[in-house]
């Protein structure tokens, strides 16, 4: 195993940590990460005249803590697929594992077995983005039924020059309003999102006043239970919060003078 771990690091400098795990494997930290900046853990178990390198699971783990409830489809099951195919490395029972001939074979096969494993979970946007747009859906069609008027992505151009896009924006006898959706199923994205949107809000500040006068609504989608208490106050130093769980309460708000 030391061996291994002097051939890794001859031929891919400091930027890679190995040691021996107490269970005989030999644990690769690669500088390769997640987009949440976990860094990519890689393991090699030596067999009789052959290794095997695996992640033993850990990227689909990745993918079901951001989702909640990530179910491998067939679709998904052949991105995946397509993925290790690319890579030349094998999906299997969970995990993603490159097989070595031979020692020499180290280096290569961390580099395309890491490169895999965040390829994978570059996949938990696409998942993220449907989400987004089927609880848009959900939204646009509550206006609707709700006869609220409203436009969709509206893009506005922020005191620092800069194009901010909301999600809505509606209009009422009594107000117009600029909506702000934050849906995600992972708990670091939704603390980025709460900051962005503080900033958003606070950039777009001049549309609160003169006569456009509008009201700036954070719209959570909290029938995912990934929010912590000072995302909601974040935002609430900036907008009015309202929860898509409580879609009465968002009517209200709507329609308040």
């Amino acid at each position: 195993m030391n061996r291994i771990c002097q051939k890794l690091g001859e031929q891919m400098g400091a930027l890679y940590e190995c040691g021996e795990k107490s269970d005989g494997l030999l644990q690769i930290r690669t500088p390769f990460m997640y987009p949440d900046g976990d860094y990519v853990d890689l393991y090699l178990r030596q067999g009789a005249g052959s290794a095997t390198l695996t992640d033993y699971g850990e990227t689909l783990r990745w993918l079901e803590m951001q989702s909640g409830a990530l179910q491998i489809t067939s679709k998904r099951r052949r991105l995946i697929n397509d993925v290790c195919m690319t890579q030349g490395v094998e999906f299997f029972q969970g995990a993603l594992v490159s097989r070595l001939e031979s020692e020499d074979e180290i280096a290569q096969s961390v580099v395309r077995l890491g490169e895999a494993c965040v390829r994978v979970s570059d996949l938990w946007f696409t998942f993220r983005n449907r989400s987004v747009e089927t609880t848009g859906e959900e939204v646009e069609s509550f206006l609707d039924e709700r006869g609220i008027p409203f436009d969709r992505n509206v893009k506005l151009p922020g005191r620092s020059g800069k194009s901010w896009r909301v999600d809505f924006q509606t209009r009422t006898s009594q107000q117009s309003s600029l909506i702000k959706l934050l849906t995600t199923g992972s708990r670091s994205s939704a603390s980025t999102l709460s900051k962005t949107t503080l900033a958003m809000w606070v950039d777009l500040s001049n549309f609160r006043l003169g006569e456009s006068r509008m009201q700036f609504i954070t719209l959570i989608d909290d029938t995912v239970d990934v929010w912590r208490d000072e995302d909601f106050q974040l935002v609430e130093n900036a907008s009015t919060v309202a929860r898509w769980a409580d879609p009465d309460d968002f009517e209200e708000q709507l329609r308040a003078a």
